[in-house]
């Protein structure tokens, strides 16, 4: 992402919900870096994370495919996978978008036997996990849920037994500030850096606040742009003049559509973009750069008219075109001429 918002394509070396490894030309303008997992929408920023009943299975040999349930009203977030294998035993996950977590040795209690064990954590955000060992394997399979949730999340009443635990996953403009919550270490990767996990209360209040940002548009040689034709929809369904500078809720209003009017509708998405102040080229052409000249190269005044579905629409100052071909017309000496 360079520093204006634009977006330049870097080709991903690998990655999983954990890690990324990435290569960056830093002889460009570069502000950070936006991670697009392809389909895989955003999580919500205000989340209640349930969790699922325990699923243990037992293998000795070969593979096995676990498929997560489905749970009505609920959206499957991630699971966290246990594998317990009895030296020398063996055992792995092979999914996408799954990470391991950590390894650890231990003695367990099998069946009154006390015996030593290899204890790998996995989380995976796939529905379906693909288990292959060699020997005796005990796994365990704990699936997350979700369910989006409002600032009124201390009146919310929970149909459920398990210990839910409140997710707050914002973009970096938007700042939490909670009361009597309590911070939960889970040993779950945030899903990004800001990610909070809150132990779920009935008294626990959360107040969202959001930094607004300032956009400036120019145009293609980076000048401040104003066009008295040219208006900007928000997503929020306000419409707006365009002036040199626009400020915007980044949570609701990130889309963005430039219209001119009566001739054509540029949309621009404004990404996650942590800065107060961005800037937005757009490649529009002001009439002020416009000339007519006669045959000897002598300007001439005169008024523009544009052949737009057969309206004459007037180009005057302030005014502004897409660049391309127009049918044009000039109205000089009281003639109006092709």
């Amino acid at each position: 992402m360079l520093y204006n918002g634009t977006l330049l394509n870097a080709p991903v070396i690998s990655y999983s919900p954990k890690y990324v490894s990435m290569e960056v030309n830093c002889s460009l303008p570069i502000y950070g870096v936006y991670l697009n997992l392809g389909p895989y929408g955003p999580y919500p920023p205000e989340a209640l994370v349930i969790p699922g009943s325990n699923m243990t299975f037992t293998m000795t040999q070969g593979s096995m495919n676990i498929s997560i349930p489905i749970t009505p009203g609920l959206n499957y977030l991630f699971s966290i996978v246990k594998l317990i294998t009895i030296s020398p035993a063996e055992a792995g996950i092979d999914n996408y978008l799954t990470a391991e977590l950590g390894v650890e040795y231990a003695s367990i209690n099998i069946d009154s036997l006390s015996t030593y064990a290899k204890i790998t954590t996995y989380i995976t955000y796939s529905s379906n996990i693909d288990i292959t060992t060699n020997g005796t394997t005990y796994i365990t399979v704990t699936p997350y849920y979700y369910v989006q949730i409002n600032n009124n999340i201390q009146n919310l009443v929970l149909a459920v037994s398990s210990k839910p635990l409140i997710m707050l996953t914002g973009a970096p403009w938007i700042h939490y500030s909670y009361n009597n919550c309590t911070v939960v270490n889970t040993g779950i990767p945030g899903i990004t850096p800001w990610t909070t996990y809150l132990l779920y209360t009935p008294y626990c209040s959360i107040n969202t606040s959001i930094s607004p940002i300032t956009v400036n548009f120019v145009d293609e040689s980076m000048q401040e742009l104003k066009c008295n034709n040219v208006f900007i929809a928000t997503q929020g369904g306000s419409v707006l003049g365009l002036t040199s500078n626009l400020t915007l809720n980044p949570e609701s209003n990130r889309v963005l559509y430039i219209t001119i009017n009566g001739m054509k509708t540029i949309g621009i998405y404004l990404n996650s973009i942590p800065v107060s102040t961005i800037t937005v080229s757009i490649p529009l052409i002001p009439r002020s750069s416009l000339s007519i000249i006669d045959k000897a190269g002598n300007p001439i005044n005169a008024l523009i008219y544009l052949n737009i579905n057969g309206t004459l629409v007037p180009l005057v100052n302030g005014s502004c075109i897409y660049p391309g071909n127009y049918d044009v017309y000039a109205l000089t000496n009281g003639e109006l001429m092709n």
